[in-house]
């Protein structure tokens, strides 16, 4: 308590810089799940996200779920032009446009449970709610990737994915 990390013995801080182009389309290729991208695309993404990991798979989710982006095969395709697609300037931009495509019983989970904390048990979310089942509502958000189960038993731990997620809702 009081220490900071700094301080501790052996500890080395390691700043870690925004991605590469390369690392930008290793990211992309895996999100999409594809072996094949568009250079134009993963250029404006690159661009776009300033190389910041979380808010370029933020994106890439974000456009496949707006069906801006499919996936044909190994390939991943532009729906027009690269150079045309909407791409928000934040990441807590794109994480409210994933929010807003949610079922309302979606959003209204997220909501309370942005309430109750980054994690949270399933008793308590059910509590809050006021509903006896919750599966129709997380199994999507988790299959989304905004919320991760911690713990099965004995109670269901959920958590946001990311701190901005849960601020977002």
């Amino acid at each position: 308590p009081g220490h900071s990390f700094e301080a501790q013995e052996h500890t080395e801080r390691i700043s870690l810089g925004p991605l590469d182009f390369a690392a930008t389309l290793s990211i992309i290729k895996a999100v999409l799940a594809v072996q094949q991208v568009p250079v134009q695309l993963g250029r404006r993404l690159h661009e776009r996200t300033g190389g910041n990991p979380f808010f370029l798979e933020e994106m890439c989710q974000g456009l496949r779920e707006a069906g801006a982006v499919t996936v044909h095969g190994h390939d991943a395709l532009v729906s027009g032009s690269a150079d045309a697609l909407h791409l928000p300037d934040s990441v807590q931009a794109v994480i409210r446009a994933r929010l807003d495509r949610l079922q309302p019983e979606g959003r209204e989970l997220l909501r309370v449970a942005s309430v109750i904390g980054r994690e949270f048990p399933r008793r308590i979310l059910r509590e809050a709610i006021g509903s006896p089942d919750l599966t129709a509502a997380i199994e999507p958000l988790k299959h989304a990737g905004i919320l991760q189960q911690m713990r099965v038993v004995p109670d269901p731990l959920y958590r946001f994915k990311h701190v901005l997620t849960q601020e977002v809702a």
